[in-house]
């Protein structure tokens, strides 16, 4: 059974809007709060359901569904045509959503290779992963297979992540 993204249930989570992401934005990707989790779904490029991934909005607990693979979170809304941001997570790139810009995330700094669904990206590509060794390794990978003429960095202090500078 395969389900569309506009077919996904729509629920604001209060979570989110904390930390700066709004219900347009929310709406777009169709978040939904449940049971103390901010469950943000995983879709393919043309836009149908894989698995979602869930965030606890009391701890730091992540959840992902049993028998998921890793693949290129917010992919089926990029325009190729205009400049767009890599992020590990996806409060990362939903918060460069809600600023104006779009984002995909790697769903982890070990997930670059999913990053091949941007080789037809024909303009700017920032790679704005967290700013820790993990992060520096993956920005090196990813500038390395995306091509470097076409990369730029977002060079961000240690321990502040692109939702942190949203808030801020």
């Amino acid at each position: 059974l395969s389900m569309l993204k506009n077919q996904l249930p729509f629920r604001k989570s209060k979570y989110l809007e904390s930390r700066g992401i709004g219900e347009e934005v929310q709406e777009r990707f169709r978040i939904y709060e449940k049971d103390k989790k901010v469950y943000m779904p995983v879709f393919d490029k043309d836009g149908f359901y894989l698995y979602a991934n869930a965030r606890s909005t009391v701890g730091k607990n992540f959840y992902v569904e049993s028998g998921a693979k890793k693949t290129l979170w917010g992919i089926e809304e990029v325009d190729m045509s205009k400049p767009v941001a890599v992020c590990e997570s996806q409060i990362d790139a939903l918060s460069f959503w809600e600023a104006g810009m779009q984002a995909v995330a790697t769903l982890g700094a070990d997930n670059v290779r999913s990053l091949s669904m941007l080789k037809e990206c024909t303009s700017i590509i920032v790679l704005a992963f967290d700013p820790d060794d993990a992060g520096r390794r993956a920005r090196d990978r990813a500038s390395l297979m995306l091509g470097k003429f076409r990369c730029r960095w977002l060079d961000l202090p240690e321990g502040i992540d692109v939702n942190q500078a949203l808030q801020d």
